[in-house]
């Protein structure tokens, strides 16, 4: 935090004492051995506050750094266009904040659907189509904004805010599928505040870089204003330079693996569970237990059924049976649970159903469990 804070003094500091001065070096500095003193006592601890081992992930870092990035000319563009529109253009508050209203309101409406988007196409997709849309934007801010009336900078701005609406929440959601479980909570945490520092920075920079234009052309607030905005864009759109780069090693150097459900396996067993009416004797879960035998006797397909009964309570049980070889059979276990649903059913003193072990060697009670094939060469 102390790091945190001293950066952005320090920034705050260059408007007026300048970039190469004193304070403004020993704010950085401090900044420096704040950081390096935290990064060292994490490698040392044994629970670490952050677990710096998720930035060994190439996806998470750059989706970590296309968010600084996007979060730093957001809150600048932010702070430029009223800014601009009061002091050069003479609006009034209204009207200048009234400029990034229809963008605002059209990403947050967008939101919901790039967020399928990710789903059915990927992350690449949307991640690249707000890249494109932000490079587009701060082009025409670079070379247009002098030139521009209201209404054309609300129009611009519009391109960026949808831009923000196909990458903010895709981007997190992609680096954080990019991270086992475990260290979520870190990415999590990793995303939250670099993209509140990210914000204070743009903030800072931008109005130094305006405050220095002003400082330039001394008794001439509206020129100083309209010359300081130019160059800050231009420092927006060589950081949306640096933003498309990331998003290309996103989308297509870093690509989503491509996922499938595990198929369906023959395991060679069906379990029946039982759940006898609250109060049931142990005789009377036992003789629905014999049906359920008497039933599954009447398929060949079965050679072997035995039954449990009073686990874990009188009133519950289970019954097994395990099919002969694969070889000596046409029929599946899982074509033969399914006819036996019906059957089952018929039993009007319990409630059982049949169920067959998952695939993948895991047993009937265990949780679905994800496998991850990673391999150095194409796929």
């Amino acid at each position: 935090v102390s790091g945190f804070v001293c950066f952005i003094f320090g920034i705050n500091a260059a408007s007026h004492s300048g970039w190469v001065s004193v304070r403004v070096g020993a704010l950085f500095l401090i900044c420096l051995a704040a950081l390096l003193l935290f990064v060292r006592h994490t490698r040392k601890t044994d629970k670490p506050l952050l677990n710096l081992d998720i930035f060994l992930k190439n996806k998470f870092t750059f989706s970590v750094l296309f968010l600084i990035l996007l979060q730093f000319v957001c809150l600048s563009i932010g702070f430029l266009l009223p800014n601009y529109a009061q002091l050069v253009m003479g609006k009034n508050p209204l009207v200048a904040g009234c400029i990034l209203l229809p963008g605002c309101v059209l990403g947050a409406v967008l939101n919901p659907f790039t967020g399928k988007l990710l789903d059915h196409c990927g992350a690449a997709v949307p991640i690249l189509i707000g890249t494109i849309l932000a490079l587009c934007s701060a082009l025409l801010f670079a070379f247009y904004i002098s030139t521009a009336s209201t209404t054309g900078l609300a129009v611009i701005y519009t391109f960026f805010a949808v831009a923000q609406g196909f990458t903010v929440g895709n981007i997190m959601t992609n680096g954080l599928r990019s991270l086992p479980n475990q260290l979520n909570a870190d990415g999590n945490a990793v995303f939250s505040t670099f993209q509140q520092l990210a914000g204070a920075m743009g903030t800072s920079v931008v109005s130094t870089i305006v405050a220095a234009a002003q400082q330039v052309q001394a008794g001439h607030l509206a020129a100083g204003t309209s010359l300081g905005t130019q160059h800050a864009f231009m420092l927006l759109l060589a950081l949306t330079l640096v933003m498309a780069g990331c998003a290309v090693a996103i989308g297509l150097l870093y690509p989503n693996m491509r996922q499938e459900l595990s198929p369906l396996e023959d395991r060679g067993v069906i379990l029946a569970n039982i759940n006898a009416p609250d109060g049931a004797t142990l005789e009377f879960t036992d003789r629905y237990a014999r049906q359920l035998e008497a039933i599954g006797q009447q398929y060949p397909e079965f050679d072997r059924i035995f039954a449990n009964i009073g686990n874990p309570t009188v009133s519950q049980g289970s019954v097994v049976y395990r099919a002969v070889d694969w070889s000596e059979r046409t029929r599946s276990t899982l074509d033969i649970a399914r006819e036996l649903q019906p059957k089952f059913n018929q039993l009007a003193g319990i409630n059982a159903f049949p169920v067959t072990p998952p695939s993948l060697g895991q047993g009937f009670r265990e949780r679905p469990v994800n496998f991850v094939v990673q391999t150095s060469d194409s796929y």
